[in-house]
């Protein structure tokens, strides 16, 4: 087999000029007929640290938007989980709210928070390539009554 026709195309979700992806390669064969195969090149997840959360507080009543990118081809799935393995609590309105042990997307929004929402969140990224990643991020909810009074 002889490798005549090989064409590159870097995968526009990426950003990074310096970085090329290759994400299909074209092969033509001559023997005896030409074929063409296509061959796709998978790559892990991998967390973009600078384009990720760190450790956040918040004081409680108030929001926190937790946000996880990655990158990886295919395009990597972020879950968000507790570490502790409680449920994430997401409030919509006055008196609505829905629990879920986990919650799918690149932001976490958290609103209304209380002291029981504290802890630490992993991010966590797969696309089917291993390995699967995550990253840690804690949670630090402050009352906003615990002043120190003089009597």
């Amino acid at each position: 087999m002889t490798i005549i026709n090989i064409q590159q195309h870097t995968n526009p979700l990426h950003k990074e000029k310096t970085v090329s992806i290759v994400s299909t390669i074209v092969l033509t064969c001559q023997r005896p007929k030409p074929n063409t195969a296509t061959l796709e090149v998978v790559i892990p997840p991998d967390i973009i640290n600078e384009e990720t959360s760190g450790d956040m507080m918040v004081p409680e009543g108030g929001s926190a938007k937790l946000v996880c990118r990655a990158r990886g081809h295919p395009k990597p799935k972020i879950i968000w989980r507790r570490e502790d393995g409680r449920e994430i609590i997401a409030r919509n309105g006055v008196h609505q709210k829905t629990k879920a042990i986990s919650v799918e997307g690149e932001m976490l929004t958290l609103s209304k928070v209380t002291r029981s929402e504290m802890g630490a969140y992993m991010c966590i990224a797969s696309n089917g390539v291993p390995p699967t990643v995550s990253k840690r991020m804690k949670l630090q909810v402050h009352s906003i009554y615990n002043l120190p009074f003089k009597f």
